[in-house]
């Protein structure tokens, strides 16, 4: 797809590496504060394929990651100085590909508030977007992204189904998506859910709730 995901669900650091490079040239950085933010976005893209091996021991890992997702990536997308400047966010966010995708680094992605962040970001782009503009940059990293945190893992997607993400589109189309590619690679996956979590459930009254906003 262009933008680093890996068959088996992880991040083609090469591919997102090469497209970090080429925003960097086209990043509108006009403040002295925006520029210096530009090169230590280019500088964590340069260093996190180099500690890919290590990003995926947890017991080491899990604190350096949750603070550059909460006290870094998170913060940016909702800085009000950064929000005009859609070079700076792709750039930002890309940095996701570049982790590897483990269960435990999926699960700190939701707790950090990550998703929620790409979610109201993607609504506030395309609120300001035309109807029939064409699909934008940030708007395909924002999916990449948040399809790289639900990928092959079961007990987020039922998460996010549930409750968690019950008032957003976007999310709630990519989840069902994951779940429905997890049952074409491997049929019974529906029945165990709804097994182990009552999956189908959850997605009826998941219906039944956006039907009746629909009509309200």
């Amino acid at each position: 797809d262009g933008f680093g995901i890996s068959t088996d669900g992880g991040m083609n650091a090469t591919t997102s590496l090469a497209t970090l490079r080429s925003t960097n040239s086209n990043s509108a950085a006009a403040s002295p504060a925006l520029k210096l933010l530009n090169w230590l976005l280019s500088l964590l893209a340069l260093l996190l394929p180099c500690s890919n091996a290590l990003l995926k021991d947890q017991a080491n890992s899990e604190a350096l990651l949750q603070e550059l997702l909460e006290s870094v990536i998170v913060k940016l997308l909702n800085n009000p100085e950064v929000a005009s400047q859609e070079p700076l966010l792709v750039k930002c966010i890309q940095l996701l590909h570049l982790l590897p995708m483990e269960p435990w680094v999926q699960k700190v992605c939701l707790s950090s508030g990550l998703v929620h962040g790409l979610a109201l970001l993607r609504q506030r782009f395309q609120g300001n977007s035309p109807p029939d503009a064409p699909e934008a940059p940030l708007a395909k990293t924002i999916q990449v992204a948040v399809r790289g945190v639900f990928a092959d893992n079961l007990e987020l997607c039922v998460a996010a189904v549930d409750d968690t993400f019950v008032n957003d589109d976007f999310v709630c189309l990519e989840v069902l998506d994951q779940i429905r590619s997890m049952e074409k690679r491997r049929r019974g996956t529906f029945r165990d859910l709804d097994r182990d979590h009552g999956i189908i459930g959850k997605v009826l009254q998941l219906w039944g709730w956006r039907q009746r906003l629909a009509l309200e």
